[in-house]
């Protein structure tokens, strides 16, 4: 009985081919733009903290800037959030070497907010005594994207760095190392704040902090960045329309199909079969086009898989079976055999 689905199944996609080939095209263009189009508005929401991360650069008003004063009120906000990095003159002379001091979040999956980079063949006895528990960070749980953020991905690579934290008893406060003004310079432009901050109002905080002193701060946005939130706001929306008029032209065509295989059900019908048998008949249908829409996808994506492909043909596919099941068991072809 399977068999004879199947054969008459091939044999209804043979006898409407113009239609199954104009479903076949649009199938494929469509998919193909709602993946372009979803896969960019996701690259978009995972990243697009990182191309809107605004810049800061400090332009002193008058010969006297004393930066050091603004330390508290920096350590207080880097206490809730925000990211930066600086070279403590303070550190890098007590261990007689060049370190990188971290504030924020550069370690996936953890709380702690304040890491050193140090060199990758580094003695850590000397660090263990001064610092107690000390901790090296694995690679793999690196931040990667605050780290691109901030600046430090060549750093990290070029200078051979590893990164490691230590007992919060000991130089966690911003004010433990004692910054000096080209320090606090360093750390003011080096900072940060990813979409989280700026929801919090961190970075108009800290951008008050030298409003009405001797200290004009400029703050620089990337060109793209209000095209990039024009973007992250309608790009969702303008997906899901896209998945509906998608779906509303597969109903059309899958309409037009059944009404001119509406008889053959009929007969098949008449001979013995089953409401169950007609939409085995019609799968046949649905199988072919899903085979050959991702098969020529796949040829068209340069033979790479993408899970948003695989996700919209299945659903196309389920939205046609249940459409088809829908209009034969509304018409109850069985009770109408001698309707017409």
């Amino acid at each position: 009985m399977l068999i004879d689905c199947i054969k008459l199944g091939i044999k209804d996609i043979i006898r409407n081919w113009k239609e199954f080939c104009i479903f076949l095209l649009l199938s494929i263009v469509s998919v193909t733009v709602i993946t372009a189009s979803v896969s960019s508005a996701y690259r978009l929401l995972q990243n697009g903290d990182v191309s809107e991360a605004s810049s800061y650069w400090i332009v002193p008003m008058s010969m006297d800037m004393n930066l050091q004063q603004y330390t508290p009120a920096l350590e207080d906000i880097f206490l809730r959030g925000g990211s930066t990095w600086f070279y403590s003159e303070k550190v890098n002379q007590e261990f007689d070497m060049t370190i990188v001091v971290l504030f924020g979040k550069y370690e996936m999956h953890s709380e702690e907010t304040v890491f050193w980079l140090v060199p990758e063949n580094t003695d850590l006895s000397p660090f263990s005594e001064m610092l107690g528990s000390l901790r090296i960070v694995p690679s793999d749980a690196y931040n990667d994207r605050l780290i691109s953020m901030t600046g430090l991905s060549n750093a990290i690579a070029d200078s051979n760095m590893k990164m490691i934290t230590f007992s919060p008893d000991i130089y966690h406060n911003l004010q433990d190392y004692m910054p000096s003004s080209e320090d606090v310079e360093l750390i003011v432009e080096n900072t940060k704040f990813t979409e989280e901050d700026l929801n919090q109002g961190l970075d108009l905080e800290f951008e008050n902090l030298f409003s009405g002193s001797s200290i004009y701060l400029k703050k620089t946005q990337p060109a793209a960045a209000e095209e990039l939130r024009f973007l992250k706001q309608f790009m969702i929306v303008y997906d899901c329309m896209l998945l509906l008029v998608g779906f509303f032209a597969f109903s059309l065509f899958i309409l037009r199909f059944y009404e001119k295989t509406r008889k053959e059900y009929r007969i098949h019908l008449i001979c013995g079969g089953s409401i169950g048998k007609v939409l085995a008949r019609n799968l046949m249908y649905i199988i072919v086009w899903f085979l050959i829409s991702f098969g020529a996808f796949y040829a068209l994506n340069g033979f790479r898989l993408e899970k948003i492909c695989c996700c919209t043909l299945m659903l196309q596919g389920i939205f046609s079976c249940g459409l088809m099941y829908g209009m034969l068991k509304k018409e109850r072809l069985n009770e109408n055999l001698y309707g017409e």
